[in-house]
This record gives structure tokens, C-alpha cells and sequence, in this order.
């Protein structure tokens, strides 16, 4: 029973001694050399601790004399001078996806470099507006966010405001993500990134506001915190409209400013037009309809014209109207499609026949009618004293609320006549459908 009491002893100091190891023992501080790299020393990974090593200084005539694995070299003042990171022409991340939100279909391009410097680098994001169901779209937002691998907290990376127009399938956005997060450490692991894109647009003459969403499948972002020494090898943002600078003023951080006047800084001014620069002010060449179109002229002004290729035809209608007292000879003229602004629809009318004791007949109106709708009128006294003679009515269409617009149309001819032993005269009216007639306003 003793030698029982002692050896449960021994087992319970054996277990608390265990714990105490387990529990004293540090976290592995690295898996490879690439999770020890650090500003001016080589970091090798032996048995999960990093272990340094200065580097020494080295002089140089060119970049390419400095190259050491794992790290962004360059010839400063003939000397070598490093920076931790794997090299960015090499270890460029680059993911794609299409996503449609609400009828539109954005293809969006996302690239960074890893390991990712905080203090310097940039993600870079692509959206192209592939199919465009609403007009007038404005990209107000992007944000990044993602798990930080250690702590297991959902974190939002960058969050950038925008004002980038999209005005038609096949319009480009460019821009740049700045990581900024609250964080004391010096190095880190996110995964499960999502890119969230926040943008307005019309349809049906209302203004919504739509977000979309991609995330980075199977993609980790190591990044790093480490005061950049030197500049990257570039700093263009492939936009025209800025200037792109990095020098020890900007902290040897890119730095891109739009230039006032200049075609490609995502804003309509100076003496920039539709014509002059569609990127800003967005596209003058649009198909309204049929016949009309938005163009430039020879000195970069939109305007609204009919389309040079467009053939009007003439068109005529005939019509005998016979009344108990009266008959008319109708002759109606026009062009399809019809120009408000050049185009004139012309009424003949005869006076065929009458009883014999009608003594004038005087036309008092022409009417251009859709349905309850007056299109065109035109209030005339034009008198018929005897037969066959003639009255002809120029009737001007007035401007329509559309460019292009097709309509049914009735011409309604108001008239009266006197007898002799009557002195009030007859009002009567007949009218003329004339079926579909475009109207074109530009």
C-alpha cells in the first residue's frame, strides 16, 4: 500500500513537471528563412528560431551586384544597401474574378507584392465595367479586409474613397490600396481576403446604391513593417493625369498627384469636354436611336445630330372626304422620319364638290394629333369660293421631349361653310389617320 502511495507521488510530479515544460517552452518563431528576414542581416531558420547574421557592407557600381536571395537590393552611393523582402518582380500575387451585381459585370484585377511593406507598397486593384445595365455609374468606395492569422480578428486593411465615373462597357478604374490598421507588431499573416466595392448608378430614373464583393481565394499576405531606404523601381500609376513622385521628401513612398487640366485626373475641368477628354467628362459618341446620335464637331463640341447615313423618304397620303353638303380632295405630304427642327408636313385641300347653295367654305384649322394629344396645330382662315379651288397648310411639328420618338398620328381638318338663306355658318371637322411617323428632335 506504501509503495502504491509513493509511486502515484512520483506520477503527479512527473505530470506537473510536463505542464511546466510544455508551458515554458517559446512558440516557433519561424518555418523557413523567409519568415526571419530583417533590415541589414541575413536570417536563417534553425530549429524554429531565428538566428542573425549582420551583413556586411559591400560597395557596388550596379543593383545587380547586390542581389542576395530573399531580398530587394540596390546600389546606393557605391554601396550596397538592403532591405528585407522577397524580390517584387518575382513574388508579384495576382488574382482575377468577374462579378456581377445587379445587371452590371465588373472584371476585377488585384496584384500586391509579398511579402507586403506597410510603410511602402501598395495593392493594386483593376475594375473594368464589362456589361452595364444602370447609366451614370460613380465607384464611391473600395476596402480590403481580412483575418489576421494570429489573433483570429476580422480586421478592414484600407478603405478608400472614390469618385471614379463609369460611363460605358469597357471603362477602366485604377487604384491604390494603403494598408493602415492598428498593430504593434512588425510582421503578421492575413488570409480569407475580401475585396468590397461600393459604388451609385440610375435605372429608371432612380438613384441606387449597390456593393459587391470578391474574395482572394487561397490567398495569405505576409506583410511586414519595415522603414523603407530607397524607392521602387517605379512609380507610374498608368494614369496620364497625374504626377508620380518618390524621393526621401515622400518618405521613398509613391506619390501621385493629379495635374488641374489634365485629360485622365478622373475630374471634367479646365477646358476639358466630352470631346476633348471622354475619360473625365465621359463619352460624346452615343447611338440614341435609328437616326439620331451624339457626336463632336470640328471644334470638340458635343451635339446631338441626325446620323449622316440616314435616307428620309417622301411619304404621301391621299384622301377624298365626302360629306351630305361637301366633298374634299386631301393631299398630305411628309418625310420618314420626320426632322422637327427642318421638316414641314403640307395639307392640300380641294374643294371637289358642294351643293349649289353654299355660297363660301373656309378652312379654320389643321390639327396634328396622337390620342387626346396635340403634337401640332396650326389656326388658319382659308376660304373656298368655288370648285376646285385650293388650299395648301404647312404644318411645323414642334420639338419633342425625345431626340428620337416614334408616334401614331392623326391629321384632324376643321372647317365651315355659309348657305344663302342662313347666316349662321356649319362647323364640321373630319379627320385622317396616318399611322406611325418617327419624330426626330436633335
Amino acid at each position: 500500500m506504501k509503495r502504491a502511495h509513493i509511486w502515484f507521488q512520483f506520477f503527479v510530479v512527473f505530470c506537473v513537471a510536463m505542464l511546466f515544460f510544455v508551458a515554458c517552452t517559446p512558440t516557433p518563431a519561424c518555418t523557413t528563412n523567409k519568415d526571419c528576414l530583417s533590415a541589414g542581416q541575413v536570417g536563417q531558420c534553425a530549429q524554429h528560431t531565428c538566428v542573425y547574421t549582420p551583413l556586411a557592407q559591400q560597395s557596388c557600381t550596379t543593383s545587380q551586384q547586390c542581389e542576395k536571395n530573399g531580398y530587394v537590393s540596390n546600389c546606393v552611393q557605391g554601396t550596397c544597401a538592403w532591405n528585407p523582402g522577397i524580390k517584387h518582380a518575382a513574388q508579384i500575387k495576382y488574382f482575377t474574378d468577374s462579378v456581377n451585381s445587379a445587371g452590371n459585370v465588373f472584371a476585377i484585377a488585384t496584384t500586391f507584392t509579398q511579402p507586403f511593406n506597410i510603410f511602402q507598397d501598395r495593392m493594386s486593384i483593376k475594375l473594368e465595367l464589362t456589361q452595364q445595365q444602370h447609366t451614370a455609374i460613380v465607384v464611391k468606395r473600395i476596402e480590403l479586409e481580412g483575418d489576421d492569422v494570429t489573433t483570429k480578428q476580422r480586421i478592414v486593411l484600407a478603405s478608400k474613397i472614390t469618385t471614379k465615373n463609369f460611363w460605358q462597357a469597357g471603362d477602366v478604374s485604377r487604384e491604390e490600396l494603403a494598408l493602415d490598421f492598428p498593430t504593434s507588431e512588425q510582421s503578421g499573416m492575413f488570409d480569407n481576403l475580401l475585396i468590397r466595392v461600393t459604388y451609385t448608378g440610375m435605372i429608371d430614373g432612380r438613384l441606387q446604391t449597390n456593393v459587391f464583393s470578391t474574395t482572394l481565394r487561397n490567398f495569405v499576405m505576409n506583410w511586414q513593417a519595415i522603414t523603407p531606404t530607397t524607392c521602387l523601381a517605379s512609380c507610374d500609376d498608368q494614369t496620364s493625369g497625374t504626377t508620380d513622385v518618390c524621393s526621401a521628401e515622400t518618405q521613398y513612398v509613391c506619390v501621385h498627384t493629379p495635374i488641374v487640366g489634365a485629360c485622365g485626373n478622373g475630374v471634367c475641368d479646365g477646358a476639358e469636354t466630352m470631346c476633348s477628354c471622354a475619360t473625365d467628362c465621359g463619352p460624346c459618341q452615343t447611338v440614341i436611336g435609328s437616326y439620331v446620335e451624339r457626336a463632336c464637331t470640328v471644334n470638340n463640341t458635343c451635339t446631338t445630330r441626325v446620323k449622316p447615313s440616314t435616307t428620309k423618304k417622301p411619304f404621301t397620303v391621299l384622301d377624298e372626304r365626302s360629306t351630305s353638303a361637301l366633298k374634299f380632295s386631301t393631299r398630305i405630304s411628309y418625310t420618314q422620319p420626320y426632322d422637327t427642327s427642318t421638316d414641314t408636313l403640307l395639307v392640300d385641300l380641294t374643294l371637289f364638290d358642294k351643293q349649289p347653295d353654299i355660297t363660301l367654305v373656309r378652312i379654320t384649322g389643321v390639327q396634328l394629333l396622337e390620342g387626346q394629344n396635340l403634337i401640332a396645330e396650326q389656326t388658319i382662315t382659308k376660304t373656298l369660293t368655288a370648285l376646285g379651288t385650293r388650299a395648301s397648310i404647312e404644318l411645323h411639328v414642334k420639338a419633342q421631349e425625345l431626340p428620337e420618338i416614334e408616334r401614331w398620328l392623326t391629321l384632324a381638318v376643321t372647317y365651315e361653310y355659309a348657305r344663302q338663306k342662313s347666316s349662321q355658318p356649319v362647323k364640321e371637322r373630319f379627320e385622317r389617320q396616318l399611322g406611325k411617323i418617327t419624330l426626330l428632335s436633335p
